[in-house]
């Protein structure tokens, strides 16, 4: 019984959080997404995109250089 408790609290939490999201779970529109390559014979961290409405970037979660030949994704 007491499981089922917990599973059903569990549930509604679950159900609150993801119906209480800013962004619809689909593709917007007039979005694009950058792929960057790193073939730089230097360390970097970070990429950063600004445009004249929107700005942002992309960096590994840890802060650990990209690596050469991996892939940096954004979503603009």
């Amino acid at each position: 019984m007491k499981g089922w408790l917990i599973l059903s609290i569990f549930t509604l939490f679950a159900a609150v959080l993801t119906a209480c999201q800013d962004k619809p779970a689909g593709p917007e529109e007039n979005t694009m997404m950058l792929r960057f390559k790193n073939n730089a014979d230097f360390t970097f961290h970070s990429i950063r995109i600004s445009t004249r409405d929107i700005s942002g970037g992309t960096q590994n979660a840890d802060g650990s250089p990209i690596e050469k030949g991996k892939y940096c994704v954004k979503n603009i």
